[in-house]
């Protein structure tokens, strides 16, 4: 019902605690905050799953707006769809849209389930808890051609029963996200990441990235396609892998713990890398 929000004329819908069921994607506006009453006592849920990757499939959405979202919990059990978000962005400047406080999921049945899905974007997330399970593919943070700033964030994929891929954060098609005090986790399911890098260059601060599981492959950080990720004062740890260079790409490790094998691939530099049992490993990680 509001028609005239405007950057001198700004709205906050305050929600008071419950849990609030939709029955669409809800779809902010500019210039309209919209502020729970915190994390697990102000909940939005709804079965928002549908047959395309759009803002219809997400149980919240932003699309080049200026707004904020803030202390509240929003889920997506999907409804047996083959797309379930938590929280859609799209075409969102730098900033422009932020995340505060916020716990985001997607659940359910379909194939691909994503806490948070960032489309052309670059929000800010500020102590957001993403996650998704359930489906066949879950990434708890999907950076498509994104940017965000992502500050205290912590992001689950897990699958239970049947699943194929599990990715803590997804960054694909030249993302270069800025990730600091991260917690990525993938676990169960055939493939499990920490952090996928798909031709992209994050900034990784004090990232804890973890694969674990009895899967095929578990891998912390996995770097395909001209990846140039630069990571410092992180925790990566994979089963399978700790750090898996491919395609030609560039990484650059500072001050981090690895806890299993490397494969160098195209280029890897390390300075003040070591092992859990604190011995210091080569120029390469080796």
């Amino acid at each position: 019902a509001i028609t005239d929000a405007t950057s001198s004329n700004p709205y906050v819908i305050k929600i008071a605690p419950g849990i609030y069921t939709e029955t669409a994607s809800v779809m902010l506006k500019t210039y309209v905050d919209v502020e729970g009453s915190g994390q697990d006592i102000t909940t939005i849920n709804c079965a928002c799953g549908n047959a395309s990757n759009t803002e219809l499939s997400a149980t919240v959405s932003a699309g080049n707006i200026v707004a904020e979202i803030r202390h509240l919990t929003i889920n997506n059990t999907g409804g047996g769809n083959d797309y379930s978000t938590g929280v859609w962005t799209e075409d969102v400047a730098d900033g422009s849209f932020s995340m505060l406080h916020v716990t985001a999921t997607a659940s359910g049945s379909g194939t691909f389930n994503y806490g948070v899905y960032n489309y052309n974007s670059s929000p800010s997330m500020d102590n957001v808890t993403a996650t998704a399970t359930g489906g066949t593919d879950n990434v708890g943070v999907y950076n498509f051609s994104s940017s965000p700033s992502m500050n205290n964030v912590t992001a689950t994929a897990t699958a239970s029963g049947g699943g194929t891929d599990n990715r803590g954060v997804y960054n694909n098609s030249s993302s270069s996200p800025t990730m600091n005090n991260v917690t990525a986790t993938g676990t169960g399911g055939s493939f499990s990441y920490g952090v996928y890098n798909d031709n992209s260059s994050p900034s990784m601060n004090n990232v804890t990235a973890t694969a674990s599981g009895s899967t095929i492959y578990n891998r912390g950080v996995y770097n395909i396609s001209l990846s140039s990720p630069s990571i410092r004062n992180s925790s990566i740890t994979g089963s399978t892998n700790s750090i898996i260079n491919s395609g030609s790409s560039s990484t650059q490790v500072a001050d981090t713990m690895l806890d299993g094998s490397v494969v160098a691939g195209g280029g890897l530099a390390c300075v003040g890398v070591y092992t859990t049992a604190f011995a210091p490993l080569g120029a390469a990680c080796g």
